[in-house]
């Protein structure tokens, strides 16, 4: 599988373990078994103790760091572009949300299998790695100054529509529970989110706290 052609199985009696544990960890993540991630597990198929998989990775919080760096390493490579957030490209301004929506879902499809991998894996808020965290940050930076006159909250709560519709997590919901593929669903989703945009510049904002109360009263 495409993984595995990424990752090329190494002989760690004359190589690199951490890398062989790493390489069997991504495959597993490749399946789907992110839940049933396990140490021993690990180790049984590269032919190891435990102790041996314990000396590169205490616990499995460890292993799962070291599985989020490769991982983007491997996909930054893939793609051949510098950003290893795989989850989206970089943009300046507002127009850009469109536009990179079509080429995300392009590049996610072209790489299915790591995307697949990476959109289960970063699932957990608790595995985000930085630059999936900072491209956060740039997204309400964009809609902050696109939109000057916005409270800081109907910013933030925007910010987190657009974020969750340029995901990873997005694109293999519409595609294994509708069968959109990439190709489809980018269209798809530059359509959402110039929707959402085109609302929010005819004044029908985000609901917030704030407006509810106000509503209410």
């Amino acid at each position: 599988i495409e993984i595995m052609r990424a990752l090329p199985k190494q002989n760690y009696h004359h190589g690199d373990l951490r890398a062989e544990l790493v390489r069997i960890g991504l495959e597993h993540l490749a399946r789907g078994e992110t839940d049933a991630l396990s140490l021993r597990e690990i180790a049984r198929e590269a032919g190891v103790s435990a102790t041996a998989v314990y000396r590169h990775f205490p616990d499995r919080a460890a292993l799962l760091s070291g599985l989020t760096a490769r991982l983007n390493l491997v996909m930054q490579r893939r793609r051949g572009q510098p950003n290893t957030d795989s989850d989206v490209h970089r943009r300046e301004s507002l127009d850009d949300f469109k536009t990179g929506a079509i080429e995300l879902m392009a590049d996610l499809e072209q790489f299915h299998v790591l995307a697949r991998a990476e959109a289960l894996f970063n699932a957990d808020p608790r595995r985000f790695s930085p630059e999936t965290r900072s491209n956060s940050r740039q997204f309400e930076q964009i809609i902050t100054d696109g939109f000057p006159d916005l409270h800081p909250t109907e910013c933030l709560y925007l910010t987190a529509v657009i974020r969750c519709f340029l995901s990873a997590q997005n694109w293999l919901r519409m595609r294994e529970e509708f069968g959109i593929d990439g190709y489809q669903s980018g269209p798809l989703v530059a359509w959402a989110v110039q929707a959402v945009l085109d609302e929010v510049l005819r004044g029908n904002l985000p609901p917030t706290e704030q407006s509810q109360h106000a509503t209410r009263s």
